[in-house]
């Protein structure tokens, strides 16, 4: 005898409305969803890119400024190995620090500004670059300083005057607005570590 299957109804219908009305709703859901983490990936992404060429410019421009630093006052013949001066000296009465003006710069007495100074003098200017915030553009504009304000006197040989030290600022401007500072660091030039009470 043979069987004869008979299909249910239901089977042969597909899907019923209420089925068909929640996959709309859970498509529809997933869509926003998708296109919400979209538009919060793209904005991210435009803030870091913004923020890298902010960062970008000043460290470029501060790895500049510490190339400088290092080269400030140093011994062009400076030997590791010697045992005598003035060949053992790292930093020392070299270039613009020949003679007692070392120790004048040390001191920032009289007439010769300290080492900030020096170091101010010497780093080129910085030309302004601007970088594209939320799709406003800002300009990048640096200032430099050097603090002339007293020390303790139990800092070894820089009581008279703190000129030891140059402040770098970094501000960005739109237009009347300004976020000041926007990035501040401070230098103390590898020389001032050879000085002497």
């Amino acid at each position: 005898m043979k069987r004869i299957h008979k299909r249910s109804r239901r089977s042969q219908l597909g899907f019923s409305l209420v089925e068909i009305l929640v996959a709309a709703i859970l498509t529809v859901l997933l869509a926003q969803a998708t296109a919400a983490a979209l538009r919060i990936s793209v904005q991210t992404q435009n803030r870091a890119s913004t923020e890298n060429s902010f960062e970008n410019a000043i460290v470029a421009d501060l790895e500049q400024v510490r190339a400088i630093n290092r080269n400030l006052c140093r011994n062009p013949n400076f030997d590791r190995t010697a045992t005598t001066s003035p060949n053992n000296l790292s930093y020392g009465p070299f270039g613009d620090c020949a003679g007692t003006i070392f120790q004048e710069r040390c001191r920032a007495t009289g007439t010769t500004p300290g080492f900030g100074n020096l170091l101010q003098a010497q780093v080129p200017n910085f030309t302004s670059q601007t970088v594209i915030v939320n799709g406003q553009t800002w300009t990048i504009s640096r200032q430099t300083l050097v603090p002339d304000r007293p020390l303790n006197s139990g800092d070894a040989g820089y009581a008279e005057s703190s000129q030891s030290v140059l402040k770098v600022r970094y501000d960005l401007t739109r237009g009347s607005t300004t976020i000041a500072p926007a990035f501040v660091t401070e230098f103390v030039p590898d020389a001032v570590g050879s000085c002497q009470g």
